[in-house]
């Protein structure tokens, strides 16, 4: 499936026009207000607490703390962009495991005794900081706690390749993804983790948190357990037995814990489990037997209904489909706030109001919304163009996902106007963040915009935004998903194609490796459609006048694809590759010819680049600008003659491009672009001709590149792609 990129929605009426044909109810503000107007810098006063303004920093998992539950120099550096960052609202920092047991990795941080004077000088860090780039007292409105958690199923506390679950109630679709038998935790193994939830929240009294989040999201044990509806015993059942576990761990902090606040980050609603199709796009898991049996077994009640799923449309807007209808479990067999079609969002939602409605009455004033799992809907969870490693391309657009958590947190907020809300997935939104984010808070659907992925990328765009400065497009989340298939590979998160500490290290080595590979295999996996001319497909191929695709390899006189693209010309694909004649792409390169590109662009003609850009004649380059004749480049520069592009890169010639890398040729692509001529793309290359891209471009001669791109030729080829002349391959391909 195709959805058009963010980045190629430069202007407002383009993105509201899309929204518009895709049916995707998403408000946002043309204009953002003047700094001092803005309703993302008013503070927020409640009780004794004032935040300073309307961003949040979401608690994350760097995957890089020591095996004792430390945190190392990697994580001492996340926390201190969040200072940087300009956001007043804290929330967590960091998901800290409250017990060995209950740790996601074996390097996730851990409170305990002999841990929490180190946890306790990340806080300090982070105010450091804040002060250095705000001003001496500029942390007398910052509000800073700690999220205390429990992975459930998903530990791994010894091994990041040996799950070691602990579940809060069998799930007959999540347990057969485990290859040994999923252990549930007993009342009285819950009564004392409820006691270690209370330790830990002292614990961070004295590391001097203001409060402590419960989590109760994204498949953990807390979030498992408000939906464990077919446990016997008084964790398991009804709703007033299934929010024992959170009910006890407030009450046990009130108790003993007196002065810290308490804040609870919770999935407002989830959906049934889905998995990745042959082609690589999500789909609901098929739950027939499995619930069959449930039903059978345990008397669970299960109800099956023939609906639509998260991710369908009734009417199929542009580059969607619907997938068959699939029997699904009815909100009653199990799970928290299941929602099987975006009409009943709001009825989805009745549970979760229930337990809204127990936490105001046990004080608890601040709520994060957030919905589903990365572990079995990562699309819900956190909206996407490109996935991880272990993902599915996505089956809905991501902008669909977004809207879906920002009216979920607007109808909550609706139903319990004294409470605090913090909304998520707004990283997706990349350019258009500040204009949706405004709207939001203007009206009253939310109190915070929470930031989560953005910020690994982008520490400052808070302040950015915030003072009323143009964002650094060349530093934009563009959701790659690299920062979660790090850890996937039992490695440290962070955002390895744009932060260039990261980009340095040789875990981003190791990442782009075993992406290329997997490319490779999916398109191995997939039937190919052909037309015309003819494909190849195997790595390390040579092709003239037709395609050679994933892997290594070489192609004279064709183009290089890499992603989801559509090409009607002839293409060589993504990887590591040379060609010669046609262009040379992403990854780290130098130019001496005309101009360099990565990311994702669109070109016909010669090359616009980093950034959104338009070109014609040469090239255009990083922010918005224009040139005719020469280049204009990353950053916010302008040159005539030559020109020095994103990053630090110098350029004899024309330009040298994103990343460091070597051009002579045509034109030189990264991510997933459209061509119509001739372009090489992904991987580190090397091409003798004309241009090399970088950013989001548009040019009109040469290569059309990055997103979705179409050419007219020879091959169409990863991803979704369409052909006229030779070939359609790896996805969902078709021929005209």
């Amino acid at each position: 499936m195709s959805y058009p990129r963010i980045a190629s929605l430069k202007t407002a009426a383009a993105f509201r026009a899309h929204l518009e044909r895709s049916g995707i109810a998403l408000g946002f503000d043309e204009q953002l207000s003047p700094p001092a107007a803005s309703p993302l810098a008013q503070p927020l006063d409640i009780g004794s607490v004032r935040v300073g303004n309307r961003f949040c920093i979401l608690p994350m998992e760097g995957w890089d703390g020591t095996r004792e539950g430390e945190p190392s120099e990697l994580t001492r550096r996340r926390w201190r962009h969040f200072g940087i960052s300009g956001a007043k609202l804290i929330w967590g920092g960091e998901a800290v495991a409250v017990r060995h047991d209950g740790r996601a990795n074996p390097n996730q941080l851990m409170l305990t005794r002999k841990t929490g004077r180190a946890i306790a000088s990340l806080r300090g860090e982070l105010v450091a900081s804040h002060r250095e780039r705000f001003g001496s007292n500029a942390d007398a409105d910052l509000f800073i706690g700690l999220q205390l958690t429990h992975s459930g199923r998903f530990a791994r506390p010894d091994a990041y390749d040996r799950p070691a679950p602990l579940a809060g109630a069998a799930h007959p679709l999540l347990d057969r993804r485990f290859p040994t038998a999923v252990r549930i935790l007993t009342d009285e193994e819950l009564d004392r983790l409820v006691d270690d939830f209370v330790a830990a929240a002292g614990l961070a009294r004295d590391c001097g948190f203001q409060f402590v989040d419960v989590k109760a999201c994204h498949g953990y044990l807390g979030h498992e357990l408000l939906g464990a509806r077919s446990r016997d015993g008084k964790y398991g059942g009804p709703l007033e037995n299934r929010t024992r576990f959170m009910r006890r761990i407030i009450e046990g902090i009130r108790a003993n814990v007196p002065g810290l606040q308490i804040v609870v980050r919770v999935s407002a609603f989830d959906t049934v489990p889905y998995r990745k199709r042959p082609d690589g796009v999500g789909e609901p898991e098929d739950s027939g037997a499995a619930l069959k049996g449930c039903a059978t077994e345990t008397g669970c009640g299960i109800v099956e209904t023939a609906t639509r799923s998260i991710g369908e449309t009734a009417t199929p807007s542009i580059g969607e489909t619907t997938t068959p209808s699939v029997a699904q479990p009815f909100r009653a067999a199990f799970g928290f706030g299941i929602v099987t079609h975006d009409d009943q969002l709001d009825s989805s939602l009745e549970e979760p109001r229930a337990l809204l409605r127990m936490l105001e009455g046990l004080g608890v004033r601040w709520i994060c919304v957030t919905g589903g799992s990365p572990y079995y809907n990562p699309h819900v969870q956190r909206p996407a163009m490109f996935p991880p490693l272990d993902g599915y391309e996505p089956p809905e657009d991501p902008l669909r996902g977004v809207a879906r958590q920002i009216r979920a947190t607007a109808l909550l907020k609706q139903s319990f106007p004294n409470l605090v809300f913090v909304g998520s997935a707004y990283s997706y939104l990349q350019e258009w963040l500040p204009h949706v984010a405004q709207h939001v808070i203007r009206n009253g659907m939310a109190d915070f915009v929470g930031l989560g992925r953005m910020v690994l990328a982008y520490p400052e765009l808070p302040a950015d935004v915030l003072a009323g400065t143009p964002l650094r497009r060349a530093s934009i989340c563009r959701t790659f998903s690299d920062c979660t298939t790090g850890p996937r590979l039992g490695l440290m998160s962070g955002c390895f194609p744009l932060d260039k500490f990261y980009a340095g290290r040789p875990e981003a080595v190791q990442i782009r490796d075993v992406r290329t590979r997997s490319a490779k295999s999916l398109a191995l996996q997939v039937d190919d459609e052909s037309a015309g001319r003819c494909a190849s497909l195997s790595s390390e191929q040579e092709s003239a006048g037709s395609a050679s695709l994933s892997g290594e390899r070489e192609s004279t006189g064709s183009a290089s694809l890499s992603g989801e693209r559509e090409s009607t010309g002839s293409a060589s694909l993504s990887g590591e590759r040379e060609s010669s004649g046609s262009a040379s792409l992403s990854g780290e390169r130098e130019s001496a010819g005309s101009a360099s590109l990565s990311g994702e662009r669109e070109s016909s003609g010669s090359a616009s680049l980093s950034g959104e850009r338009e070109s014609t004649g040469s090239a255009s380059l990083s922010g918005e600008r224009e040139s005719t004749g020469s280049a204009s480049l990353s950053g916010e520069r302008e040159s005539t003659g030559s020109a020095s592009l994103s990053g630090e890169r110098e350029s004899t010639g024309s330009a040298s491009l994103s990343g460091e890398r070597e051009s002579t040729g045509s034109a030189s692509l990264s991510g997933e672009r459209e061509s119509a001529g001739s372009a090489s793309l992904s991987g580190e290359r090397e091409s003798a001709g004309s241009a090399s891209l970088s950013g989001e471009r548009e040019s009109s001669g040469s290569a059309s590149l990055s997103g979705e791109r179409e050419s007219a030729g020879s091959a169409s080829l990863s991803g979704e792609r369409e052909s006229t002349g030779s070939a359609s391959l790896s996805g969902e391909r078709g021929r005209t």
